[in-house]
């Protein structure tokens, strides 16, 4: 919702020419994401004041840097008016079921300017759907779709979004968004943001009096676009450098794994060998004790053959001296006439001398 009560056509096209001035380079730029943010998981209905401080900020060096280049006077954030804002957002709209937009995005209450004006503060506002969407359904109709679990990354692309969208797309509302945003028509540079609990984003735009002067004491620091530009920077050349000693350690690493893996192929073929070598060595081995025990056998052969060689040795050595006897028995014989006799006994002994 825009934040012109009452539209002028004529100051509606001279910003009109004005916001286009700037519209192409306006959507060449896109939200940069950040790799820690998107793991801070955040209630968007229940902000902590260090959340709705950091989205603030957020929201106020955006709308700073299109101040900066349209003329127009910076905004600022402190805590008071924070408190403030969630007071704005909570007796405005979610005590009253407020619903800005509607079921169908079309069918809604717009801004509640009636307790805006109730509180005495003279003031401006922004709405937008932000974190709220809206199906088509099968007959053409809208309606609302879930709204997803938020990060503190996915809130501040919906701010960006936002800002951008009502910066460079607001001609259906007369650019009154722009013109908020830009305080172009106005001075109001104090600003309060939230999300009510349909998860529209209401930006405040607000002017402190003689009534309301503790709303604007003790600012916010806000990081001017040059700042963050220095620190992303930085950040690049930490990033850089961090790179160098990473690509140096992976370098070194591949080194070491290739040194690793060649002493592991190394190690496996010295192991191959041994195995080879441990094999051949027991066969070896085997064939060694197969012959130990052919030469063992052969040799309980010879020793037996010498003992059956001695024994027949002796049997001889007995049968010649039986011999010698019988032939000195036949002498005698011979002289004695006794020849008869001794050729019987001879006979007798034939077969042993055979044997």
């Amino acid at each position: 919702m825009d934040g012109s009560a009452d539209y002028d056509p004529s100051v509606a096209n001279r910003f009109n020419r004005k916001v286009y001035q700037y519209r192409n380079a306006g959507y060449t730029n896109q939200y940069k994401h950040n790799k820690a943010e998107e793991n801070e998981t955040v209630d968007w209905k229940n902000l902590t004041p260090g959340q709705q401080k950091e989205l603030a900020l957020f929201a106020a060096n955006l709308i700073n840097q299109i101040r900066r280049q349209t003329g127009g006077t910076p905004v600022k954030v402190i805590a008071n008016s924070l408190a403030f804002g969630n007071k704005f957002i909570k007796e405005g709209y979610n005590d009253p079921n407020w619903d800005v937009f509607g079921s169908n995005m079309y069918s809604g209450k717009r801004r509640n300017n009636d307790y805006r004006n109730s509180l005495n503060v003279l003031s401006t506002e922004n709405v937008g759907g932000s974190l709220q969407s809206w199906t088509v359904m099968n007959d053409g109709s809208l309606t609302k779709a879930p709204i997803p679990t938020q990060t503190m990354d996915s809130l501040k692309e919906t701010i960006y979004n936002t800002v951008r969208s009502m910066m460079f797309a607001d001609g259906t509302s007369g650019w009154g968004h722009a013109a908020n945003f830009t305080s172009y028509g106005s001075e109001l540079n104090n600003l309060t943001l939230g999300f009510d609990k349909y998860g529209y984003t209401h930006f405040v735009f607000f002017e402190a009096d003689e009534g309301n002067e503790n709303l604007t004491d003790n600012p916010y620091t806000i990081p001017s676009n040059t700042d963050l530009i220095v620190e992303l920077n930085n950040a690049k050349q930490n990033q850089s450098a961090k790179q160098t000693t990473a690509n140096d350690a992976k370098s070194a690493n591949d080194k070491a794994q290739a040194a690793l893996n060649d002493a592991t192929t190394q190690l496996a073929s010295a192991e191959s060998a041994l195995n080879q070598s441990k094999t051949a060595q027991e066969s070896a081995q085997q064939a060694i004790n197969n012959m130990s025990a052919d030469l063992k056998t052969k040799q309980q052969a010879v020793a037996k053959a010498a003992q059956e060689l001695n024994d027949a040795k002796t049997a001889l050595s007995k049968a010649q001296t039986s011999l010698f006897v019988q032939e000195a028995r036949v002498s005698s014989a011979k002289q004695n006439n006794l020849l008869p006799m001794l050729r019987r006994q001879l006979m007798m002994l034939m077969p042993m001398q055979r044997k």
